[in-house]
């Protein structure tokens, strides 16, 4: 894969519409209530959603470096 089709990618990855996690309790969709970087590492990113329906809380880690 080239660079160019790397970076094309990964910007609409990051401009793309926010895809959320479905609650694994319920099946409702949910809502990103926090997103902070993990440690050190700026491309990494820690989702918190809640469920709109049980208040479930799902984390996700995302990375949005872009892949070799």
């Amino acid at each position: 894969m080239t660079i160019r089709a790397r970076v094309t990618e990964a910007f609409a990855r990051l401009t793309g519409p926010a895809v959320t996690p479905a609650c694994p309790e319920c099946g409702a969709p949910t809502a990103l209530r926090r997103e902070e970087a993990v440690g050190n590492l700026p491309v990494v990113l820690e989702q918190l959603y809640v469920c709109g329906r049980c208040g479930r809380h799902v984390t996700r880690v995302q990375p949005w470096a872009i892949p070799d």
